[in-house]
């Protein structure tokens, strides 16, 4: 017999994803329609997306463990969710009709996508620029409203829309139709294009510049490399995270890697915005940096000392 934990967790879940898929289906359907009409009116299609992809991440969230996705939950419930294997039930009933019903607050979507970004680390690096995207088409799209030059913002939401359902199908039980199939595909040559433009400006601006030479420490969430088309360095954007792995027995061993998900060029103005635009370009878009690695060390229990001093004045 299932205990509550699991009832109320696939109850969250399956509720969650029938108001995405809901919200999906009314977006591509207004997408398609604006798609074919040269994008009269974007902002219905745009708001319904951002909601189905704000909803689904949370649907994911929940499915992982309810704590995660409210913010005022009982202390009772909090303490319950987080032994979600305790063999301890609690009184559910004074509170399953408020989480049912949704009446405590849920999380925001930044929060939603660095949940996700934890539960799925191979996602991160693919789906940072457009989740940011996200983030600033939400916003605008329920609070104010949208430019129709804009209508490439529209086509990454949706593109992101349907990578996450299709990524996910073994949740969402998604089937991408032969519509979505086509729009990835003028999306992807669409984007082969602007990155063949950009490429050609780039030529150009190098004729009239000189190289740049950069000697500095960067940030773990910049690295430096050198631009494909000026030879200058350049400033890739992204994170650096250690990564461990074990040889299959006891011996554990891990490295430290840069993830470029940005690229910018200020000698030829080159600029790349995500890493399927780099790959374009035969970029390298990780980077060994286990030079760094006793830096990483020091900054990273510097940072933990902090936090455990702020902890002890708060109390």
């Amino acid at each position: 017999m299932e205990n509550y934990f699991d009832i109320i967790k696939n109850k969250l879940h399956y509720d969650l994803l029938k108001s995405s898929k809901d919200y999906l289906n009314i977006g591509l359907d207004l997408f398609y329609k604006e798609f074919n009409n040269h994008f009269e009116s974007i902002q219905p299609p745009i708001g319904n997306l951002c909601i189905s992809i704000e909803l689904l991440l949370k649907s994911v969230i929940a499915y992982y463990n309810p704590l995660l996705v409210f913010t005022n939950l009982p202390l009772e419930l909090k303490v319950y969710f987080s032994t979600s294997n305790s063999k301890n039930e609690i009184n559910y009933k004074k509170y399953d009709i408020d989480l049912r019903s949704f009446s405590f607050n849920s999380i925001e979507l930044n929060d939603s996508i660095a949940i996700f970004n934890i539960l799925f680390p191979k996602s991160k690096q693919i789906l940072k620029p457009y989740f940011q995207i996200l983030s600033k088409c939400r916003n605008i799209s329920v609070h104010a409203s949208f430019p129709k030059f804009q209508k490439y913002d529209l086509m990454r939401i949706t593109y992101l829309a349907i990578k996450l359902f299709d990524q996910l199908e073994h949740v969402t039980k998604y089937k991408m139709t032969v519509q979505d199939q086509k729009f990835i595909e003028e999306f992807i040559e669409e984007k082969a294009e602007k990155v063949r433009q950009i490429i050609e400006r780039a030529k150009e601006n190098a004729k009239k510049t000189k190289n740049k030479e950069i000697e500095e420490f960067y940030g773990w969430d910049e690295y430096y490399t050198k631009c494909p088309i000026c030879g200058s360095y350049a400033k890739l954007y992204g994170y650096t995270d250690e990564i461990s792995e074990t040889d299959g027995e006891t011996y554990f061993y891990s490295t430290l890697e840069f993830y470029a998900q940005e690229f910018e060029c200020s000698s030829c103005e080159l600029q790349l915005f995500d890493i399927d635009e780099m790959k374009l370009v035969n970029m390298d878009t990780v980077y060994d940096r286990s030079e760094d690695t006793n830096n990483w060390i020091s900054q990273i229990h510097e940072s933990n000392k902090d936090e455990l001093l702020n902890l002890f004045k708060n109390e």
